[in-house]
């Protein structure tokens, strides 16, 4: 739904205040907190560019399905995992989630591993797809070029077994592999990284009803037009507004203007750099 547009001057002076204030030390520190899906098995760094993978053990044949807009990625999943020795049922290539719904879903006799890059075609990250994937019971791998901790911590949100970014050894994303078909997880060193952040610092547990609120209201110029466009009161607004910030100044976060909430929304994967 297309969010009704701020004023050229107010969207200027927004986007300053929120580089500034993602730049102050107080601002930048903190990540988010545990959420579902970030109680995976971390990676440890891994500067070796060897593409070696080493042969591992699965539990059971898996049904694997990569799902990439770079067929070059196709074929070096493939390979690595032949090399690895995993045993599949069957291996497919999709250029999108779309494809695959409409070509493989229906035929899959049980859940499959899904290696997906949610930022294919270079658009902003979908994860409405992914989300998607994960509602169908697959257990879902996060093969992105991004280590952006809000994009790492936004994909575990939506449902991820795991996260691995393509600059990262082959080795990894075999392993996230073998975790997703135990049905555990596995992160790679930089989502491993952004996991650990999170843990140690917190992020407030907002309901799914003040999420809403909070991105209505920074992408709207006042609580009466986040009002009509949710369905609720000014005043209900002003409230969940209250205890958002009450929220993030209790893990010694304070928020206190729209451009530092702008800022945390960013950090906790709420909304991502796209999305500004």
């Amino acid at each position: 739904m297309p969010w009704a547009p701020l004023h050229e001057g107010n969207r200027f002076r927004l986007a300053s205040s929120i580089l500034n204030t993602m730049t102050r030390p107080d601002v930048n520190g903190p990540r988010a907190d545990t959420v579902a899906g970030y109680g995976a098995t971390p990676g440890t760094a891994d500067h070796d560019p060897a593409t070696a993978v080493g042969v591992v053990e699965s539990a059971s044949p898996v049904t694997l399905v990569v799902i990439d807009d770079h067929p070059i990625v196709h074929a070096g999943v493939r390979r690595w995992v032949a090399e690895a020795s995993i045993s599949t049922v069957s291996v497919h290539a999709c250029g999108s989630v779309a494809q695959f719904l409409d070509e493989h879903q229906r035929h899959l006799q049980a859940p499959a591993v899904i290696i997906y890059d949610p930022e294919s075609c270079e658009r902003r990250p979908d994860y409405v797809g992914l989300h998607r994937l994960c509602q169908l019971g697959h257990s879902v791998v996060a093969y992105s070029r991004s280590k952006a901790p809000e994009i790492v911590l936004k994909c575990l949100d939506s449902g991820a077994a795991g996260y691995v970014a393509k600059s990262e050894s082959p080795r990894h994303l075999i392993n996230a592999i073998v975790a997703a078909v135990d049905g555990t997880g596995y992160h790679g060193p930089s989502a491993a990284a952004a996991v650990q952040a999170a843990r140690e610092h917190g992020r407030p547990e907002l309901t799914a009803q003040e999420k809403r609120v909070l991105i209505a209201w920074l992408f709207t110029e006042n609580k009466e037009s986040v009002g009509r466009r949710l369905h609720i009161a000014p005043s209900t607004v002003r409230t969940h507004l209250q205890r958002i910030r009450r929220r993030y100044s209790e893990v010694n976060r304070p928020a206190p203007s729209k451009a530092a909430l702008f800022a945390r929304a960013v950090q906790d994967g709420l909304l991502g750099i796209h999305d500004i």
